[in-house]
């Protein structure tokens, strides 16, 4: 597979001795690694819905992640006709309740139900909410909760991978820094895998590394892959579900991180390109959305992202080119939609991709 380098020129700034390397990259990765891509146009959708700020699909119904304003942090739509079905993970201290509610979108199957799979970064607490309960009957239930302690860094893209172990990515707090966290549930340990790719500046310390290596990561149970996807690095990487490398889908030059003798100056880490902002999958396909854009100016400066799709052998498949500036979506494959959130207008969109897919 060929390996596009993006052109880039450095603009150095020094301001109260503070460098600011800023690298002047195309937002988008590198068409011709698409031979296939499609502009969609998004409908806009559930306007009520103000305070969203991620989307996930199980089954028919569409999970809508608010910030927590109103009192409750999810909120589920039947997905055909988006009629509201119900809201769960209410806002508190108390039993049963979140202060920060996080989903990876993973479910477990215990006697033909679904539990989500929620984690809570206040409270440092993992639980499983059984929704198949919820969708027949209007109520919340909750079982197994457990409290791993924050060295572990198990608080974000939380996926279980059998009946003992969760993989994600570690988060802030974690003692140990890695590409990817295994936690066993049964004896509360963990251990992270390699630093991947490698850098040549030793010295970063565990905040630099966070921010530099913070990745998403979506899974296929079926073919026991995790898909990794980078922020800092303009790649993802595919592993098996023992953390082995096997397959890297490269969109674009990484050089100005891997090899500079130095990332940091006078104890900051130096601005880079944020490339890869999220990923999620179906059973065929990997989608990863791609920014391209000075982290600097993430949230201030819209550009007009895209979504990458790969298929679970690496292959690159298509390119799906946007006019919105998405910072979350989910994947219908029941109606053959994408759902996704635009922050710069803060609102909900819908884009039909039936005459692109012909099975998700």
């Amino acid at each position: 597979m060929a390996i596009f380098k993006i052109s880039r020129t450095p603009i150095i700034i020094l301001l109260f001795s503070f460098l600011v390397i800023s690298c002047s990259e195309r937002r988008s990765s590198n068409y011709s690694l698409f031979e296939k891509r499609y502009a969609l146009v998004g409908e806009i959708i559930l306007e009520d819905e103000v305070d969203a700020t991620g989307l996930y699909m199980l089954d028919s119904f569409l999970l809508v992640k608010t910030r927590g304003n109103q009192g409750v942090h999810f909120n589920v739509y039947h997905s055909k006709k988006l009629e509201k079905f119900g809201s769960f993970g209410y806002v508190g201290e108390g039993v049963n309740e979140f202060m920060s509610a996080r989903l990876s979108g993973d479910f477990i199957e215990i006697n033909n139900e679904k539990y989500l799979i929620i984690s809570d970064l206040n409270f440092g607490k993992v639980t499983y909410f059984n929704f198949s309960h919820f969708i027949k009957t209007g109520k919340e239930t909750y079982v197994n909760e457990f409290n791993p302690s924050f060295e572990h860094g198990l608080t974000q893209s939380v996926f279980q991978i059998n009946d003992s172990i969760m993989v994600s990515t570690p988060g802030m707090d974690a003692k140990e820094r890695g590409r990817l966290l295994y936690y066993n549930l049964s004896s509360d340990s963990s251990f992270v895998t390699d630093l991947f790719p490698s850098v040549k500046d030793n010295n970063l310390n565990a905040y630099d590394l966070y921010a530099l290596y913070f990745s998403q990561i979506t899974i296929n149970k079926d073919k026991r892959l995790i898909a990794s996807a980078m922020d800092g690095f303009n790649r993802i990487d595919m592993f098996d579900f023992e953390g082995k490398l096997i397959k890297s889908m490269v969109t674009g030059d990484s050089d100005h991180i891997t090899k500079r003798d130095r990332l940091t100056v006078d104890g900051a880490l130096l601005p880079y390109m944020s490339h890869y902002m999220y990923v999620t999958s179906t059973e065929k396909y990997i989608f990863s959305l791609y920014y391209g854009q000075n982290f600097m100016e993430i949230g201030t400066v819209k550009i007009d992202p895209v979504i990458n799709v790969f298929t679970w052998d690496g292959e690159f498949y298509c390119q799906l080119m946007l006019n919105d500036y998405l910072s979350q979506f989910a994947v219908d494959t029941e109606n053959f939609l994408i759902y996704a959130i635009d922050r710069y207008p803060d609102r909900i969109l819908r884009y039909d991709i039936r005459d692109i897919f012909s099975s998700l």
